[in-house]
């Protein structure tokens, strides 16, 4: 852990519900780096309401940690996955799917 990091988790620890300016005052950390941490997932605000909140970059909707709300990173996750493919049917024959591994020896 880095030595911002420790510096404004124990400060939140002990002041719960202060504001990002108040902290980033106290500890010498720069409001920017704070909201990071909260990016990164090393922080989480208590409430959307919370100034410690950052925005989804996909709908700017007020989230608690991270970089996406929870809709938004299923729809891209789901878009990451390829397309479901067809089953083969039940009446073909399932040979030509099958794979042989031909077992050949060197001989010295």
């Amino acid at each position: 852990m880095d030595e911002e990091f420790k510096l404004v988790r124990d400060y939140l620890r002990e002041h719960p519900g202060a504001r990002v300016f108040e902290v980033s005052q106290a500890t010498g950390v720069p409001a920017s780096r704070i909201y990071n941490m909260v990016r990164e997932g090393r922080l989480t605000a208590t409430s959307t309401d919370s100034d410690l909140a950052v925005e989804c970059i996909q709908c700017g909707k007020k989230i608690l940690t991270g970089r996406m709300c929870a809709k938004c990173a299923h729809e891209f996750k789901t878009s990451l996955r390829p397309p479901a493919q067809k089953k083969p049917s039940s009446g073909g024959s399932r040979a030509a799917e099958r794979v042989h591994i031909a077992d050949r020896r060197l001989v010295d």
